[in-house]
C-alpha cells in the first residue's frame, strides 16, 4: 500500500508543479490581464493531479481485489497529501520570493472588478471585507494552509466518490 501511495502521490505531485511551470514559462508573472486564466490554470492542475487518486486506488484494487471503505478513503487521502503540501509550499515561495507584488496587483484588479460591478456603498463593504481577507494572505501560514486546503480537500471528495465506487466494486465475502 505504501508503494501506491508514493507513487502516485509523486506522480499527483509532479503533475501540479509541472503544468504551474509551463504556466509560468507561457505566460510569466500573472497580471491583470491573465488572473481569470491563471485561476483556471491552478483548478484544471488541481484536478489533473488529483485524478492520480482514483489511479492509485485503482492499481491497489486490481492488485488485490479487496478492501474497505476507510482503506480506499484512506489511500486517496494520503496520495491526496503529495500534491497539497507541494502545493501549498510552491503558493508561499511564489508570493513571498518570486512574485512578492502578487498580493497588491490581485488586489488591486479585484478591487477594480468589484468597482465596475457594484454601487458605491456595496463597494466600500466589500472593499472593507476583502481588504481583510487580503491581510490574512501576508501571513505566510495562511498562505500554506489555504492553498494546501484548496488541494487536500478536492483530494478529499476524490478519494470519496472513488472508495464509494471501489467498494462497490469489491467482491463481497460469503
Amino acid at each position: 500500500m505504501k508503494k501506491v501511495i508514493i507513487k502516485n502521490g509523486l506522480i499527483a505531485t509532479a503533475i501540479i508543479m509541472g503544468i504551474q511551470f509551463l504556466a509560468y514559462l507561457m505566460y510569466g508573472h500573472p497580471d491583470s490581464s491573465n488572473f481569470d486564466t491563471d485561476e483556471i490554470i491552478g483548478y484544471i492542475s488541481i484536478i489533473a493531479c488529483l485524478l492520480f487518486v482514483f489511479f492509485g486506488i485503482r492499481e491497489y484494487f486490481m492488485l488485490y481485489r479487496k478492501g474497505s471503505f476507510l482503506k480506499y478513503f484512506g489511500l486517496g487521502s494520503a496520495i491526496s497529501l503529495f500534491p497539497a503540501v507541494a502545493f501549498g509550499t510552491y503558493s508561499v515561495i511564489y508570493y513571498k520570493w518570486i512574485n512578492p507584488d502578487f498580493l497588491q496587483e490581485y488586489g488591486d484588479y479585484q478591487l477594480g472588478k468589484m468597482k465596475a460591478s457594484l454601487s458605491i456603498e456595496e463597494f466600500e463593504t466589500a472593499k472593507i471585507q476583502f481588504m481583510e481577507e487580503m491581510a490574512l494572505w501576508d501571513s505566510v501560514g495562511a498562505q500554506f494552509i489555504m492553498m494546501f486546503l484548496t488541494v487536500f480537500v478536492i483530494g478529499l471528495i476524490i478519494s470519496t466518490l472513488s472508495a464509494i465506487y471501489f467498494q462497490l466494486k469489491t467482491p463481497k465475502n460469503g
